[in-house]
């Protein structure tokens, strides 16, 4: 809880399945204070109305339980926000500070995000918006 409380800008999340609500609250309360929280993984519909973007995992199968947070810190473990992996399992999991690891986990998220549903609406508002910028220098040209 205590990692996700310190997001600022950015959480990335790689979780097959995230249920618990004490949790997806918090997860909520980021959203609404602005942190770009993105869940790839399986999570109850009513959350995305709370501000958390979730997507289903592109590829074949999500087996990692990951954290990316203001490109400063990530956690990977075995901990999934599951209540019975918080309260009732033993799992462990680290907290890499390293910048460059980081980066390289932030630029996998991001590709399997932009496969995703929301990353091909993203790219297309991104296209639309270089195409204004496009005929706008034109026309000041």
């Amino acid at each position: 809880m205590a990692f996700i409380k310190c997001a600022k800008r950015r959480l990335w999340i790689y979780d097959p399945k995230v249920s618990d609500d004490s949790m997806l609250k918090e997860l909520a309360s980021r959203a609404r204070r602005g942190v770009d929280v993105r869940i790839m993984g399986k999570v109850d519909a009513k959350w995305a109305k709370e501000g958390l973007k979730i997507e289903k995992y592109p590829g074949k199968r999500l087996h990692t339980r990951s954290m990316m947070r203001d490109g400063k810190r990530a956690f990977i473990g075995s901990q999934s926000m599951r209540k019975l992996e918080l309260d009732k399992r033993r799992e462990i999991g680290i907290v890499i500070t390293d910048e460059k690891v980081i980066r390289q986990l932030e630029e996998v998220f991001a590709e399997d995000w932009r496969q995703t549903d929301s990353g091909a609406k993203e790219r297309k508002k991104e296209k639309k918006a270089e195409k204004k910028e496009e005929r706008k220098l034109a026309k000041a040209s």
